[in-house]
């Protein structure tokens, strides 16, 4: 006859291992991290909240019949739309230099195409800076998500500036929808917004507090 704490132990079911799962996310709640994010999602985040601002003011345009479409902006919205996607994946995507470079000599090829593609222009009845400071606006409240993502991630200026740079692209839609001036006009008041968000994205997102340092 056993003893009884044999029988217990004998009769007792066995106690399934841990996955490593739930270890990791047990340690998560234990040190009080979050989880882990999806560079996808905020790639997604970045691109389609861009397009949802064009939207909406495109739409704004077209009610108020501001809206300025030449034949020559439909190559610049297309050059446009490609580059915030590549650059939008390269800001997000970790340890993916070679896509960072990929999305910079896509947007100075875009940058360039921009002014080239203008045609002499009509004049406006508003200051040119209004360009400016409304595509800066345009892609400024876009710059919070790109920073709360770069938290996830090790400092790179240049992933920074890349994620910026998406974010550009947003004012520059914008302005090929709406705004029917020159090609100068463009290369200045145009692309200097663009280049604001993309050095304002590179200079405070190697600066956040790092929640995480995954590549």
């Amino acid at each position: 006859m056993k003893p009884g704490w044999e029988r217990e132990l004998a009769v007792e079911a066995p106690v399934p291992a841990p996955s490593l799962e739930r270890v990791r996310a047990a340690l998560a709640v234990e040190l009080g991290n979050p989880a882990q994010r999806s560079w996808k999602k905020d790639a997604a985040t970045s691109f389609l909240g861009g397009l949802g601002i064009v939207g909406v003011v495109g739409a704004a345009l077209a009610l108020t019949q501001q809206l300025s479409v030449a034949p020559q902006n439909v190559p610049a919205l297309g050059l446009l739309v490609a580059t915030a996607l590549v650059a939008s994946l390269a800001g997000a995507a970790p340890a993916r230099r070679w896509l960072q470079w990929t999305a910079v000599g896509l947007a100075v090829c875009t940058a360039a195409a921009l002014v080239l593609l203008r045609s002499g222009g009509q004049p406006s009845t508003q200051p040119e800076w209004v360009c400016t400071l409304s595509h800066v606006a345009a892609g400024a409240p876009l710059l919070l998500l790109l920073w709360k993502g770069l938290r996830y991630s090790a400092p790179s200026l240049l992933r920074a500036v890349v994620g910026g740079g998406a974010l550009g692209t947003t004012g520059a839609l914008i302005g090929e929808l709406g705004c029917a001036q020159g090609a100068a006009h463009v290369a200045f008041f145009h692309l200097s917004a663009w280049l604001v968000l993309a050095v304002v994205a590179g200079v405070v997102g190697t600066r956040l507090q790092r929640r995480s340092y995954a590549p």
